[in-house]
């Protein structure tokens, strides 16, 4: 098979999932989000984070990711490893560059996306004192969160979003 051809799916598939995480992200917050072009240099009205770019004042660099290489039981192994934990690490070290707070989405196909943050993040800034209300909640090395992001969704009011330094 052609290596080019090989290349240009996986961009068109990570392109996609982009576009799906911002519809997923505008609705919920009620502003407009968008792709970062080529992961960079835009400014203006627009507030970077990341992957993603907010109408809005949000606090979170958001990276994403939809890769094969991953699985969810490496996660719950008594030494948690795999890709994942590496993403973490380059998402926290992005974030704090900007003066955000890390957010990392990923999935794969056939497997629902996920979302890990920080768990001071998650019970000072978004109110959720008790974790639990995530529901399938796990934690990870470093104090990170990770659950469905639909059910982060559904448990964290936009009003808690908007605004949050």
């Amino acid at each position: 098979m052609d290596r080019s051809k090989v290349g240009k799916r996986s961009r068109r598939k990570g392109a996609s999932f982009e576009r799906d995480i911002a519809r997923v992200f505008a609705a919920w917050l009620g502003c407009n989000v968008r792709r970062t072009p080529m992961s960079g240099a835009y400014g203006g009205e627009w507030n970077l984070g990341g992957d993603l770019m907010f109408g809005a004042t949000v606090p979170w660099y958001v990276e994403l990711k939809n890769r094969e290489s991953w699985r969810l039981e490496q996660l719950f192994a008594d030494k948690p490893c795999g890709p994942v934990l590496g993403w973490l690490e380059t998402t926290h070290t992005e974030a704090e560059r900007e003066d955000k707070i890390p957010m990392l989405v990923f999935t794969r196909n056939r497997v629902e996306t996920y979302v890990a943050l920080p768990l001071a993040h998650v019970e000072s800034d978004l109110g959720l004192q008790d974790v639990v209300q995530l529901r399938a909640v796990m934690f990870l090395p470093g104090m990170w969160v990770v659950a469905p992001l639909q059910h982060l969704i559904d448990a964290v009011p936009r009003e808690s979003v908007i605004g949050v330094r």
